[in-house]
């Protein structure tokens, strides 16, 4: 509120002056009038001089009230101050609590959504579990439909589309099969399939889908067979898969070793374990893991000795083939029983009666033919001499398949074997004759491997003279000799070795030895002649002369 003082008016000093004015006209008349008008002047002065005192005290109260109505007003403003922080504190607090209540509501609604979400996820889950687990109209499963097209990336995204409450769906899924036997084209389940291929993140999926409660159902599905009888340890054992092969083992826990044994030995349609698909192709830490799955007192080796539908063992496998560190885990396998041992080395194959020695032998595999004559100790030297002169169906020895491929490390190992209480046998060994009455020497002379033409002279010392000339003219199924064979072929070095069997005094046995006929009528002479070996033909005339 503003306040103004009060000022005289222009009317007020208009009624002065008018006074004054007509005082001052009359003055002149009378001088009571000038009294009059000098009373009226001091009257007017005091008017004045209370006007102004008035004025003064009017100023004073309206400062004294302005200063009240300031003072008034700050209190008011400082009052009000405080109502409007109240308010602003309680509309603070309420905007707190709104905010809280939105965020709460948010929540709410985010919450609702997500279980909105999640259900319609289950649906969508459920129908899509329903249509993986469907199959083609070819009864063909699109998890194996994925392995067997190589997409692992696919089929590990199949399988983890099943969440843990949907287990038994899962199962179910995994050993699904197509057709009448519930696998796919060629027999094969998902585990198979994997196997074969490689899969092994796969393959531990597969596993893992069997929970502890489930361990018979794991056991039946990891040795289920397919259309060709081969289990998944079958494939991962051919294909080299190590890590495959023992997440198909591990399964088998010490209350399910019969299991184990069992799966271990399963055959194929021809008669192959994982045993002998390991060791024919190499794979020897393979063999080693399923060696090791049989129990230490275990007596005998009715596993390792199974023969396939040719009725070959593992050992003629790894033998045939040159992997030396797989027949050696083989030979150790039972080390301890010595007797068994020596028996399922000298095992032959019904096919063609070949050992795992002849086999060595012929491929020339040095290292392989020490393991098998050094799995006999001293007391099995008699079946390690019946061993090395086994013959298979051709009636060939691995000292004539040995000479025949020019292994001459082979061929010094053979002989060696025998010492100089059993020479007898050495020379029925050397002298041994196959279905066409070929000798090792014969084969050798017609090779031209002349070391070992050495040695299988040199295996007869001067007492047995006789019989080394015996040996040398003997004649094969044409009455080819060795001299026809080495002259035939042109080996000079041989001839002459064959020659200098008979001393000078054995010079009538030379001549009949040189001029003696095949059933083709040739000598040597004739045979040498006819194919150009002059420097032969002119050696043949100096023996003889």
């Amino acid at each position: 509120m503003k306040f103004h003082r009060n000022k005289p008016t222009i009317a007020f000093y208009y009624l002065l002056f008018l006074l004054w004015m007509a005082l001052f006209i009359n003055a002149t008349e009378d001088k009571s009038t000038q009294q009059k008008l000098q009373q009226a002047m001091e009257t007017t002065n005091e008017l004045q001089k209370q006007l102004v005192e008035e004025n003064e005290q009017l100023r004073e109260k309206v400062t004294a009230l302005e200063k009240k109505q300031v003072h008034e007003s700050q209190e008011q403003l400082v009052e009000e101050n405080e109502r409007l922080r109240e308010k602003v504190t309680q509309l603070e607090k309420k905007q707190e609590l709104n905010e809280k209540l939105i965020e709460q509501t948010t929540l709410e609604c985010k919450d609702r959504k997500l279980e909105l979400e999640r259900v319609d996820l289950a649906w969508k889950r459920a129908e899509l579990t329903q249509f993986i687990m469907k199959a083609n109209d070819n009864k063909y499963p699109g998890l194996h439909r994925a392995l067997s097209d190589q997409h692992e990336d696919i089929a590990k995204l199949l399988l983890e589309t099943f969440d843990e409450k949907e287990k038994q769906k899962l199962i179910a899924y995994v050993m699904k099969k197509n057709d009448k036997e519930n696998t796919t084209r060629n027999g094969n389940t998902a585990l198979t399939a994997a196997s074969y291929r490689g899969y092994e993140g796969i393959v531990k999926l597969l596993l893992d889908t069997f929970n502890e409660d489930q361990k018979d159902q794991l056991m039946e599905y990891v040795m289920k067979e397919n259309k060709h009888k081969q289990t998944a340890l079958h494939h991962a054992s051919e294909q080299g898969h190590e890590g495959i092969v023992k997440l198909l083992l591990d399964p088998f826990n010490e209350d399910k070793k019969d299991q184990l044994r069992e799966y271990v030995m399963k055959e194929d349609e021809h008669k192959q374990t994982a045993l002998h698909l390991a060791a024919v192709l190499g794979h020897e830490k393979i063999v080693k893991l399923l060696l090791n799955t049989y129990n230490e007192d275990k007596k005998d080796l009715e596993d390792v000795v199974k023969q396939n539908e040719q009725k070959v063992i593992a050992l003629r496998l790894a033998s045939n083939t040159g992997r030396e560190g797989i027949v050696k885990l083989l030979l150790d396998s039972n080390k301890q029983q010595k007797d068994q041992l020596m028996e399922y080395v000298m095992k032959e194959n019904d096919h063609n009666k070949d050992t795992a020695l002849i086999t060595a032998s012929v491929q020339g595999n040095e290292g392989i033919v020490k393991l098998l004559l050094n799995a006999f100790n001293e007391e099995g030297k008699d079946k390690l001499m019946e061993y090395v002169m086994k013959e298979n169906e051709y009636k060939e020895t691995a000292l004539f398949t040995a000479s025949f491929k020019g292994h001459e490390g082979i061929v010094k190992l053979l002989l060696e074997t025998f010492n100089q209480e059993k020479k007898d046998q050495l020379m029925e060994y050397v002298m041994k004759e196959n279905e066409y009455k070929i000798t090792a020497l014969h084969i050798a002379s017609e090779k031209g491997h002349e070391g070992i033409v050495k040695l299988l002279l040199n295996t007869f010392n001067e007492e047995q003279k006789d019989q080394l000339m015996e040996y040398v003219m003997t004649g094969d199924y044409f009455k080819n000799t060795s001299l026809h064979q080495a002259t035939r072929a042109g080996h000079e070095e041989i001839v002459k070795l064959l020659l200098n069997v008979f001393n000078e005094d054995k010079k009538d046995q030379l001549i009949e030895y040189v001029t003696k006929e095949n059933n083709q009528g040739e000598t040597a002479f004739t045979l040498t002649e006819d194919r150009g070996h002059e420097k032969i033909v002119k050696l043949l005339e100096n023996y003889i002369q």
